[in-house]
């Protein structure tokens, strides 16, 4: 059974999702989620975004990692904002977003994808 806008979890937290044509998909909701474990990484990740909650800005900061652009979703998956980055320490601006939960999406020279909860008040 079903139960309308409740996703099933196998003790795990984070949802599956995937890339299509270069855009970021989710499985159809409220019919049913992917769900999938994943490992708690034994060191902290090598880069930063602070603050986080944050109010209008957030920085990425990162000096063993070359990343090239960030996009942030929202719940939804919907693109709210995106660019490219090329120094190590970048500021993302987000005055016009709403306060609310977003996800991080950030890409390294290589085509790998590192991903942070953000949480703007």
């Amino acid at each position: 059974m079903i139960i309308p806008g409740f996703c099933f979890t196998d003790f795990s937290l984070e949802l599956l999702c995937f890339y299509a044509n270069g855009e970021l998909l989710y499985p159809p909701a409220p019919q049913s989620c992917f769900i999938t474990s994943t490992e708690i990484p034994s060191s902290p990740p090598p880069y930063s975004v602070q603050p986080n909650p944050f109010t209008s800005t957030f920085t990425i900061q990162s000096e063993s990692i070359l990343f090239n652009r960030f996009v942030l979703y929202n719940l939804i998956g919907e693109r709210m904002t995106e660019g490219q980055i090329n120094q190590p320490s970048h500021q993302v601006e987000c005055t016009n977003l709403p306060s609310g939960t977003y996800l991080l999406s950030l890409t390294d020279e290589h085509g790998l994808q590192y991903s942070r909860w953000m949480v703007k008040i």
